[in-house]
């Protein structure tokens, strides 16, 4: 079985990201990590300190919790360790994607792979909680769909746009609601021909 290019220039970012990113996090921590990994802890269990203010975000942060619930169910490891290695495939995974739409929005221009690296290295995740961080990932990976689907408006990157849109605002209401009202009206003006 031989991979596609497409397949193996993803899996090389991928690859990268997840090393570069895990390094990182793992030499300087996740900020906020302890509210975290409790969070998930408490959710689990039905521990009513989910809900405590003093403990957790105003903002869902959902795709953390139950990122981290399954991360912790698969693997046995800790809360916290199961926190870094969510967040390490996660944000793996998006920087993968977004590297992948800009090769696909200029496939001769090196950019994708400028993409990946940047991403993969960006000091302000050192000090992002991990809603953020993966919110600041999403936000890259819907702006790129975003210029994919302006392209053709009836293409089959519509529905991917959405399902990123929809774990943009479980990740980080505030900032998704935000950026992606202003994408859908760029889209909307876009299909108007304005």
């Amino acid at each position: 079985y031989k991979l596609s290019l497409k397949m193996r220039r993803f899996l090389l970012i991928f690859g990268v990201a997840l090393t570069l990113v895990g390094i990182r996090w793992h030499i300087f921590g996740i900020y906020d990590e302890d509210i975290w990994a409790d969070q998930a802890e408490y959710v689990l269990a039905g521990d009513s300190r989910q809900f405590d203010a003093g403990r957790a975000y105003g903002h869902p942060g959902t795709t953390i919790v139950l990122g981290t619930i399954f991360a912790q169910k698969a693997t046995g490891l800790s809360f916290r360790n199961s926190l870094y290695l969510y967040m390490s495939i996660a944000a793996a995974v998006l920087i993968a994607l977004s590297a992948s739409l800009c090769y696909h929005l200029r496939p001769h221009d090196p950019w994708w792979m400028t993409t990946g690296l940047i991403l993969s290295t960006e000091r302000s995740m050192e000090y992002a909680t991990p809603p953020t961080a993966l919110a600041t990932l999403l936000v890259v990976l819907l702006v790129l769909g975003t210029l994919v689907v302006a392209d053709n408006l009836r293409n089959r990157y519509l529905a991917g746009w959405g399902v990123v849109a929809g774990l943009l605002v479980s990740t980080r209401f505030d900032i998704g609601v935000v950026v992606t009202a202003w994408l859908l009206v760029f889209l909307a003006l876009k299909s108007l021909g304005k």
